[in-house]
């Protein structure tokens, strides 16, 4: 992975947030400051093909490369709290699993972790869980449907819960229409070959290796994350903490700011009163 492309802010301990598909080092709205502003010392990413980070090489986008290369740069941190939303959750659950005395606390935003593949494609992200043929597929599905704006703004504003619910012109608000933006312009082949990866792995077998404190943090709206996959991650994690968030589609942090922010700092903040995991 090289250089890791970061923005920090905060003194204390070190906390790192890691974005999902399409995400972005400047997509955490108001999370990194309320982190530091409770004594943690914050460390936005950018994962390889996304945002500052250069393009990647072939054969390294997954959820595994991206914790291989992340890997050297969280040792020497040293014990770290980390964040992640979406397929950026698989990035964690495999740090925690193979250093977890590297990990003193987990918050899992909307998790994708769960695999599941449809016999019968109904949609991109079905296609994006066939194996061999899939990126492909999508790629040439999503390729001429994100040359304009509004397509891409209805692709991201999709998976919230209710966009209604976001006041015009709010950080929050601004924050979806620059993530539809970048879209745009992002690397395409390195998001579906991410994508595709990791919605037919998954990550449930790291997961139940994991014993890093962990908080789970999952709209009820939210498509992306059914019930019975936060369930099951459940039983494979032992019984994390879990936050369900009336009416909040994929992106609590974006849509229930408050509630969101308030749970993920009293986690983090606690494990600076816990010894990592041995």
């Amino acid at each position: 992975m090289g250089v890791v492309p970061y923005i920090a802010r905060g003194e204390g301990p070190p906390v790192v947030l890691i974005h999902g598909l399409g995400g972005f080092k400047e997509a955490w709205g108001a999370l990194p400051g309320a982190l530091a502003a409770a004594g943690r010392r914050v460390h936005a990413v950018d994962l390889p093909g996304s945002g500052a980070a250069p393009r990647p090489r072939r054969g390294t986008v997954s959820s595994r490369g991206h914790a291989r290369g992340l890997a050297p740069w969280i040792d020497d941190l040293g014990p770290v709290g980390i964040v992640a939303h979406s397929l950026g959750a698989q990035v964690a659950l495999m740090l925690a699993a193979e250093r977890p005395g590297g990990v003193s606390s987990l918050a899992l935003l909307a998790p994708v972790v769960v695999p599941g593949v449809r016999r019968v494609p109904r949609s991109v992200t079905d296609l994006l869980s066939v194996p061999v043929a899939g990126p492909l597929l999508a790629h040439a599905a999503i390729a001429p449907a994100r040359r304009r704006h509004e397509r891409c703004r209805a692709s991201i504003l999709g998976a919230a819960g209710d966009p209604s619910r976001l006041r015009p012109g709010s950080r929050e608000a601004l924050l979806l229409e620059e993530a539809a933006a970048r879209l745009r312009h992002a690397d395409l082949r390195a998001m579906t070959t991410w994508a595709s990866s990791g919605l037919r792995a998954g990550a449930l077998p790291a997961a139940a290796t994991v014993t890093t404190p962990t908080l789970v943090v999952v709209g009820e709206r939210d498509r992306l994350t059914p019930p019975a996959d936060i369930d099951r991650l459940a039983r494979v994690l032992g019984g994390p903490r879990i936050l369900r968030l009336p009416g909040v589609g994929h992106f609590p942090h974006i849509e229930a700011c408050g509630p969101t922010l308030d749970a993920v700092v009293a986690h983090i903040g606690a494990s600076v009163d816990r010894e990592p995991a041995a």
